[in-house]
């Protein structure tokens, strides 16, 4: 199974999507009215950042280990 994130700008209207909506050929399965991917984005930069100031090594290491 494929999975796709798309980001699509619909200004200040919401669409009307419900549960099992047919996209493309693949069913819907969720859907966030905001911008997931720029949060996710965020978190990841404030997880490097965390990680880039702590002076504990484990800490480092599986913070890295998470990214990667």
């Amino acid at each position: 199974m494929s999975i796709y994130t798309y980001v699509v700008e619909h200004g200040i209207k919401s669409p009307t999507v419900g549960a099992n909506d047919i996209i493309n050929g693949g069913k819907l399965q969720s859907v966030m009215f905001d911008d997931g991917l720029a949060k996710l984005k965020a978190l990841e930069d404030f997880v490097k950042e965390i990680r880039d100031t702590t002076t504990c090594n484990q800490t480092k290491y599986a913070i890295d280990d998470f990214l990667n």
